[in-house]
This record gives structure tokens, sequence and C-alpha cells, in this order.
């Protein structure tokens, strides 16, 4: 049931569901396919959430540095912590993997926090409540399309609700659940797929997922090449010693590499269509730099 209300985009019904139905994380559905008759497949939830690409930060973003700059700088979680009793604090805190982050100059006093601004201390409690109060009269009027970015980080914050549900699940998973979940699959459509909020979520429930591969012997980092999700590939960096250099020297079925995989055309559907040529070519060689 939650698996197909996802699919179809109805994220906060699927988030309500979660907070009282927490075993829904494993929940597995047949899907027919109607190309072949008699064809069915198992699909899973986790796999489901990990092909909504455009549902996640990482998969988002504006035209404009106007836009940008309003969606960097909308306050979304004093509503959202209403309606689902999350508070705000847990979602940031759960993204910290570099998908957006929060720049300002808060430091703690003895007796709370504050914002210091030109050399003047402002109470957090009363700065927050003016720009929620501010947001509101943007969306309300929808100053420079403030209404249909608001939705969007709205949006957001429900889509890490429930992958916070999930990933506070999945460690305590056995490994014959996990299969049963479909739990190493989805984790190579979410690297695909450049979500690496998903990626990052599962590596810090389960540390042993971010080591899945496929039939052909490749794994996270490969399908992050392939696609040139750079932001999946970095989680490399929070491997240590020899367990990072398996990585960066193990080989699929075909004998490659990373280095290998790297050197491979990427597909024009992964290309960034705004780049000459040129910058093309200078993004692709910084892989090698990267790598």
């Amino acid at each position: 049931m939650i698996t197909i209300i996802l699919l179809l985009l109805v994220l906060d019904v699927a988030l309500r569901l979660l907070k009282d139905y927490p075993n829904l994380v494993a929940e597995v559905i047949e899907n027919v396919n109607e190309n072949v008759p008699g064809e069915s497949r198992k699909v899973s939830v986790l796999v489901a959430l990990a092909k909504l690409h455009s549902s996640f930060p990482s998969g988002s973003g504006f035209g404009g540095l106007l836009q940008q700059f309003i969606y960097d700088n909308l306050i979304v979680g004093k509503e959202f912590q209403n309606n689902y009793g999350i508070p705000e604090s847990n979602i940031a805190k759960f993204v910290s993997s570099g998908t957006f982050g929060d720049d300002r100059n808060l430091h703690t006093s003895s007796s709370a926090k504050r914002w210091s601004v030109a050399g003047f201390d402002i109470p957090l409690e009363k700065l927050l409540d003016f720009e929620y109060r501010l947001v509101l009269f943007f969306k309300s009027q929808n100053i420079v399309g403030t209404r249909e970015i608001y939705d969007e980080k709205y949006a957001h914050y429900e889509v890490l609700g429930i992958l916070k549900h999930f990933s506070q699940n999945i460690g305590k998973f056995s490994y014959e659940q996990l299969i049963k979940a479909s739990a190493h699959e989805a984790m190579l459509y979410a690297a695909e797929n450049g979500i690496v909020e998903f990626v990052n979520a599962m590596r810090e429930a389960n540390p042993d997922l971010l080591s899945v591969t496929d039939n052909n012997g490749r794994g996270i980092f490969w399908y992050a090449i392939q696609n040139r999700r750079l932001k999946v590939f970095q989680l490399i960096y929070f491997l240590k010693g020899l367990e990072k250099e398996m990585f960066r020297y193990r080989t699929d079925v075909l004998g490659n590499n990373l280095l290998h995989t790297a050197a491979l055309l990427v597909s024009s559907s992964n290309r960034n269509g705004r780049l000459s040529p040129a910058m093309h070519i200078q993004t692709e060689i910084q892989w090698f730099t990267v790598y």
C-alpha cells in the first residue's frame, strides 16, 4: 500500500502511515509487467523511494540565483513540526550529508541560543519568529514565486521524514530482512539516481550497505561514476585506510576498476546540457582528479 502511495508521490499520506505503522518499511508488492504477459516482479518500498530522484533536495535546483537564495533561506520547519510532530532539528541533523546546511552565525550563551549580527546579540527565538512571519507574508503574496518554492521545500522535508523512518528501521534489520526488503537493490538505484541523502542515511544505519554489488560486481561507487553522481562518489572519503583502498582497486567481472569506469563515456542523458564541449571535457577530466 505505502509503495503505491510513494509511487504516486503522495508524500504526506506516506509519512503519516509510517508514523503509525513503522513495519511498512519492509513492504513488498507485486508489480505486473504489462509488456510481458504473466511476468511480474516484486517491488519494495525502499526501491520505490530510491527512484524518486526529483523529490529529494539533491535532485532539484533552480535556474535563477534569486529562487535558489529564497529556497535556501525559507523556513518550513515550524509548519512541518506542527503537522507531523517531527522537530526540524531532527531533519536538519539527518541531512548533514552535504545537501544543504545552515551557515548562520549561531552560538550558545549561558542562557539561550542567540544570533550575532554586527556585534549585537538577538535572541534566536525572536529572530526565527520574525523570519517565519516574513516567510508567511511572502508566501501569501507569492512574491517572486515564493509559494511554489516553499511548497517544494516542504515536500523535501516530507520525503526526508520518510527516509528518516526508513533508516531508523533498516539499522535493526537482519541480513535476511535486508534481502527481502530489496535494500541492496535500493542502494544501487539511489546511487544511479544521485540520491546522496538515501545512500548516506542507509550507510549510517548499516555501514555494510555501502559494499553491495550487482550481478556484475559493480557497487555504489561504480554506479556513481557511471552516472556522474559526484556527491554520491564523495562518500568514499568517509572510508578509512584499507577499506577505502579496497573500493578504489576492486574490479568487476570484466576486470574494470573505478578508474576504468571513469574513463568510459557518460551517456548523453547524464550530461549537463548547459556545458560547452570544452567545459564538458574539462568536467570529465576532473573525474580522474577526484578519483
